[in-house]
């Protein structure tokens, strides 16, 4: 299936058509969130998280990342589409040697449930406080398994920057995962959270870093069968305010592994903004020609980046397309070194300005036949309308595709191609 790139909408604008069986080709969805995070305890973590949507139920899904340390609360929501209830099972696995805690819901038809990881593990600031944790359906019915994480974060320093992250689980465990964005300069903490999927074998873990002054660098961690380990960046890259200290990943094993990279921050931009908060993504699985982007945009309080990493050893050339809301379409062409990444700022392009036309989806692609990996941080202040101020960021990695250009029209005649999706190495229950 294929989509003319065209224009964005939002849900308000969309939710008509998108009930109906009147729509002929793939839509791409973003599930966006602000919040003010109380818990009954008038914690006031106010932040936002964003989640590239799954038309994929399945029997089994995975997270790497996931704490009950001071500060955080871990949810897991999962959602149970089908006729009949379905038996679930969350099997936590525990950092620094803990084992395993296993947990059983039930989950009623065409019903969702919530469940808090800190009930099940308690709250402590050691690794056994730390866990993946593996969502599976024991009777065989496909659903699917979301996490959310609010979190008040001190990093060792009092930092107290509030906020949250979302993602949906993986449900292949390859042994490669790609990461666009990462970052060690100051005001950034940045974290690799790796799950072990073999209840057997150690994985021998190699994480290379591709820094945006075309520089790499490697870190090596082994992670204990079906258990969980965590590695900081930037205790091999240090600290600094520059180009170097931005970087993508690679990261290889010899066992079936997922990998999250959460990352917590005062972002400062150019006009001192201090909008703290956090985010996460599971890493993608492969390269591509082309990563979409259904969410975008550069209203006041609002900034967008793109992160385009380039694994291989050729430079990669790239087309970003921004589809507004009013139409009007936007393009820009860049270059990606070999094995480095580079960063795009959406407002550099598209100005500022509080309407549709600053509102847009994004179509990232390689014009010289590499693969590419693209990821879409965003910090905020979200008034709401209410003058909320609300700071924080959110990040996915695109929807991953192909991009073939129609009759000479350039990138206005951009035909985008879903998939290949996921990988082929199954999670094990």
């Amino acid at each position: 299936m294929s989509i003319s790139v065209s224009k964005r909408d939002t849900v308000s604008e969309l939710a008509a058509v998108l009930s109906s069986a009147l729509v002929p080709h793939p839509v791409f969805w973003t599930e966006l969130m602000y919040f003010n995070y109380m818990d009954g305890r008038n914690c006031n973590w106010n932040g936002g998280h964003d989640v590239v949507g799954t038309n994929t139920p399945d029997t089994v899904f995975g997270f790497a990342e996931g704490t009950c340390r001071p500060g955080f609360d871990t949810y897991f929501c999962v959602q149970n589409p089908g006729d009949a209830q379905a038996d679930v099972d969350l099997n936590y696995m525990r950092g620094g040697g803990a084992g395993l805690v296993k947990q059983s819901i039930v989950v009623a038809a065409h019903s969702r449930s919530t469940i808090r990881a800190n009930d099940a593990l308690g709250i402590g600031n050691d690794a056994s406080h730390d866990f993946s944790t593996l969502v599976s359906c024991t009777n065989n019915l496909k659903i699917i398994a979301e996490r959310s994480i609010y979190f008040n974060y001190m990093g060792g320093y009092d930092y107290c920057w509030t906020g949250g992250s979302d993602v949906i689980g993986d449900d292949y465990a390859p042994k490669n995962f790609y990461f666009a964005e990462g970052t060690c300069r100051p005001g950034f903490d940045t974290y690799f959270c790796i799950m072990n999927d073999s209840h057997t074998a150690a994985a021998n873990v190699t994480l290379t870093y591709m820094k945006g002054d075309g520089m790499t660098a490697s870190d090596h961690v082994v992670v204990p069968p079906y258990s969980r380990s965590t590695v900081v960046p930037s205790d091999t890259l240090g600290t600094g305010n520059d180009v170097a200290h931005d970087f993508s990943t690679a990261i290889s094993s010899d066992q079936c592994i997922i990998a999250e990279r959460p990352m917590y921050f005062n972002y400062v931009g150019d006009q001192n903004c201090n909008w703290n908060g956090g985010h996460d993504v599971v890493g993608s699985e492969i390269k591509a020609q082309a990563f979409a982007f259904a969410e975008g945009t550069c209203r006041p309080g609002f900034e967008t980046y793109f992160c385009i990493q380039n694994p291989n050893d050729t430079v990669a050339t790239v087309a970003l397309l921004y589809q507004e809301g009013t139409g009007h379409q936007v393009n820009q062409n860049i270059t990606v070194p070999a094995n480095s990444r580079y960063t795009v700022r959406a407002s550099s392009i598209l100005g500022v300005g509080n309407d549709t036309a600053h509102d847009f989806s994004t179509l990232v692609y390689c014009t010289n036949g590499q693969k590419i990996i693209a990821e879409r941080p965003m910090y905020f202040n979200y008034s709401g309308g209410h003058n909320y101020n609300w700071t924080g960021g959110s990040d996915v990695v695109g929807a991953p595709g192909t991009v073939t250009v129609q009759n000479g029209q350039g990138l206005r005649g951009a035909l985008f191609q879903v998939g290949p999706l996921a990988g082929t190495y199954r999670l094990q229950r």
